[in-house]
């Protein structure tokens, strides 16, 4: 009975380090297993904003608005070469500092070289880009500014004229072969007169 006894004391004991053992292996906190957001740190997944960050997305770029250019003179009529200047604005939010990549544009498809300008400061800047064209020979057409960072957007177009013009000379008039000059005949009447002229006066006709 004693050795029946202990056999089951020794398979209850068994029994209940075995379901101690699976409540271990069971609970989180015990088996080491890290809660939902522990799980995902430890897996080296950040949040929605680190991802971001972490997959290198740029921030956004600054706002940008720009005018139409202006020119001048708009017409021009006269000896050529003319030069022309043309005149537009940028505003733009600046943070620090914003490099802005610009080139003009002709309306025959002709672009001029790329160049870069740095605007440093913060809030609203404006800025005022400057290009001076001359032109050999009479053309029209239109100009127009374009950005191609930190936001690429082309200007309104602004039109121009120019028409190159050689100045008029008059020549002094010669008569004609087998012609005769044109001259005045110019007949003047002075009545009869006799007497003593003074000395301080003349005669006028």
């Amino acid at each position: 009975m004693i050795s029946t006894g202990l056999a089951r004391l020794a398979a209850a004991g068994v029994t209940a380090l075995t379901a101690l053992a699976s409540g271990l292996l069971a609970t989180p906190a015990a088996a080491g297993t890290a809660p939902v957001a522990s799980t995902a740190l430890a897996a080296g997944t950040a949040p929605v904003a680190g991802t971001a960050l972490a997959a290198g997305t740029a921030p956004a770029k600054p706002a940008v608005s720009v005018k139409t250019p202006t020119v001048s003179p708009q017409r021009y009529v006269g000896r050529c070469p003319a030069t022309l200047t043309f005149s537009a604005k940028v505003r733009l939010k600046v943070r620090g500092k914003t490099t802005v990549a610009y080139r003009w544009v002709l309306s025959n498809g002709a672009k001029s070289a790329v160049k870069t300008t740095t605007v440093k400061g913060n809030g609203i800047k404006t800025v005022t880009f400057v290009k001076k064209v001359t032109f050999k020979k009479s053309a029209m057409g239109w100009m127009a500014l374009q950005l191609l960072s930190p936001r690429k957007v082309t200007t309104g177009k602004t039109y121009f004229a120019v028409s190159c013009q050689l100045p008029v000379r008059l020549k002094p008039g010669k008569p004609g072969h087998g012609k005769k000059p044109d001259f005045v005949k110019a007949y003047v009447h002075v009545p009869d007169y006799t007497g003593v002229c003074p000395p301080s006066r003349g005669v006028t006709a």
